[in-house]
């Protein structure tokens, strides 16, 4: 982990020395920046001077100041860092507090030690990073999805309106509105023998006249500063880039634009045609555009030279419109598949994503196949098609795919002739699914399809990603990040809803509180390290013993929760603990050395015992120190 800009807010100078001592053992020392503020006063200065903290530590009882409510108030002014409520007191009570005031998560004061504080720094820290990862992955999905909204409705146009002119000076403005861009032109090129000649020139700018302007007026490449031998590589590399491009003075007076301190040039091609160039220009800077934004701008120029072709395909365009812009989630998934196939058309279309540690294995997230939904499922992607997808190629085969992949079952099932597909990619540009489709005959218009194919393929990774993240993000919250058990939080709404059916539906209820004894003499012989290993193979030993509608929680240290939702009587949550007992007790083996420890169990029962999650955690906590005081290696009920 990085070096780490850390505010601890505590007024307490002893506590002070102790949290940097912490800080400084468990990161190193001097490894992070500490900044102490003893007073709410110096701590907003400390936000004053423009530190870009981490991470901060708030004592709950701060000064004159509730930690809570000064939470509140920083929170209230748009820092948005991870807080640790450090309390000294962890009652549900004051739990809630911090969660609903801003906190990340809350440390007890009296059960503080270094490993405890790195590790809850290092968690809010790491949690806070993926929450930013999913905010960034989220606004480049609006970003896109503008542009694709845009893109589509500029598209829309060119398929309805039947006037040539007409249609692409809407598709231009609405086109550079979506874009954010100053200036979105048509470059036409001259008749035959006048090479370098533009014919027409359709500008669109922002600070124009408000509406898309035609020239008629005969201009050169060589005129905007253009180099057309580095031009004529686009038809190659899809586009071509310039800075700093200053218009003839004959054009000025018709768009209001000096010069462009960008413009990306599309070839528009139509059967192998050059057209001419779509341009995409920025007044004031240069844009960073990411590689879906580039494939849309790459589709639209290809609209645009197809246009005459493409207006004959309203109806399938409508149905591409609708496919990339439907809900979210397996929805989305759906729909996208569905109206792939709808718009090509095709006898099916697969969305997948990557799997496996080598990228050997696909998931189909959601497929379409005739006139059905295709049931998600995973397959191995060696020597199929596929293969050359994950590898980041755009693979098209119009015909007699079979005969170069023979033992692609699927589609030899399925009497496939034709196919076609795309990488997926994330905001890193990794690989992580494809999209292609398949038809029981052979494909036409390579170019085309691979376009929409491309289209489809950047809303399908952005949202990939998203679900990833926020998959990623939900874990995180609610699963304790050693052992991967369900958390305090997990726990209460389990304990919330299994309160809620045990007394709609009269049951009773158990709650087996557990502790590890000899826990602490293993953590001083031999380290945290192999302390760690201990607490995952308690978590692993005691996860085989219960029933997948039972809960297994840790709530911190070397403390446990077993919530039994429905037992039929006493003696059923008295025979588990004897087999927790059991299985606990037989060594651990690391590095040659034998390790042994046991459990101490304190069990409560709903209603006997309570009717409230706390009440039956407090008489489990008191019936767990029964047994402590027995001898241990045992269990108590609540007296």
């Amino acid at each position: 982990m990085r070096n780490l800009k850390i505010l601890v807010a505590d007024d307490d100078g002893e506590d002070q020395d102790i949290i940097k001592r912490f800080i400084d053992e468990g990161f190193g020392e001097g490894v992070c920046v500490v900044d102490m503020a003893s007073t709410y006063d110096s701590v907003l200065d400390f936000l004053g001077k423009g530190t870009s903290y981490d991470v901060a530590l708030f004592d709950l009882n701060f000064g004159a100041e509730n930690g809570i409510e000064m939470l509140k108030d920083i929170r209230a002014k748009e820092y948005t860092f991870p807080v640790i409520l450090l309390t000294g007191s962890s009652s549900q009570e004051t739990v809630v507090k911090a969660f609903k005031g801003g906190a990340s998560d809350y440390l007890d004061k009296s059960r503080l030690d270094g490993e405890v504080l790195v590790k809850a720094i290092q968690y809010v820290v790491e949690l806070d990073k993926e929450k930013r990862l999913k905010n960034k992955a989220e606004k480049q999905l609006h970003r896109t999805g503008k542009l694709l909204e845009g893109a589509a409705k500029a598209n829309h146009i060119l398929l309805t309106c039947s006037n040539f002119w007409e249609s692409l000076e809407s598709a231009l403005a609405v086109l550079g509105k979506a874009a954010q861009v100053e200036a979105v032109c048509i470059f036409c090129h001259g008749a035959k023998g006048e090479e370098g000649t533009l014919k027409e020139i359709l500008w669109w700018g922002r600070r124009g006249r408000g509406s898309p302007v035609k020239s008629n007026l005969l201009f050169s490449y060589k005129e905007f500063g253009i180099d057309e031998d580095a031009l004529s590589k686009a038809y190659e590399t899809k586009f071509v880039r310039y800075r700093d491009i200053v218009l003839p003075q004959k054009l000025k007076e018709w768009c209001s634009v000096d010069k462009l301190s960008e413009l990306l040039m599309f070839p528009i091609m139509t059967d192998g045609k050059k057209l001419g160039f779509l341009g995409i220009g920025s007044e004031t800077k240069c844009l960073d555009w990411s590689f879906d934004e580039l494939a849309v701008m790459e589709m639209t120029a290809g609209s645009i030279g197809g246009k005459m072709k493409l207006h004959s395909d309203e109806i399938s365009f409508r149905s591409i419109v609708e496919g990339t812009s439907s809900g979210i989630g397996d929805e989305f998934f759906s729909s996208l598949v569905y109206n792939l196939a709808s718009s090509l058309p095709v006898f099916s279309a697969n969305f997948v994503e990557v799997m496996g540690y080598q990228n050997d294995q696909c998931k189909v997230v959601a497929g379409w196949e005739g006139d059905h939904f295709v049931t998600p499922h995973s397959f191995p992607v060696r020597q199929t098609p596929c293969e050359e997808i994950v590898a980041g190629m755009l693979t098209y085969y119009p015909d007699n795919v079979v005969t170069t992949f023979p033992k692609a079952k699927e589609l030899i099932r399925l009497g496939i002739r034709g196919f076609a597909g795309v990488p997926c990619f994330d905001t890193a540009m990794k690989i992580i699914g494809c999209l292609w489709i398949a038809d029981r005959f052979p494909l036409v218009e390579k170019e085309r399809t691979l376009a929409i194919l491309k289209m489809f393929a950047s809303r399908a990774g952005a949202e990939l990603e998203r679900k990833r993240s926020e998959e990623v993000i939900k874990n995180m919250a609610y699963h304790d990040a050693l052992t991967g058990l369900p958390n305090r939080m997990l726990l209460n709404d389990r304990l919330k809803m299994g309160l809620a059916h045990a007394q709609r539906n009269k049951r009773i209820m158990a709650i087996l509180f557990i502790d590890l004894d000899g826990f602490k003499e293993i953590n001083d012989n031999y380290g945290h390290g192999i302390g760690d290993l201990i607490l995952q193979g308690v978590a692993d030993r005691l996860t085989q013993c219960i029933r997948e509608e039972d809960t297994l929680s840790r709530l911190g240290g070397d403390e446990f929760i077993v919530f039994l939702p429905r037992i039929s009587s006493v003696a059923d949550a008295e025979n588990l603990a004897e087999k927790l007992l059991t299985v606990v007790r037989t060594p651990f083996y690391f590095d040659s050395q034998m390790m042994t420890v046991s459990l101490s169990i304190g069990i409560s029962f709903f209603p006997k015992d309570g009717k409230s999650a706390s009440t039956l955690l407090k008489k489990a906590d008191e019936a767990l120190y029964l047994a402590k005081n027995k001898g241990k290696n045992t269990y108590c009920l609540v007296d």
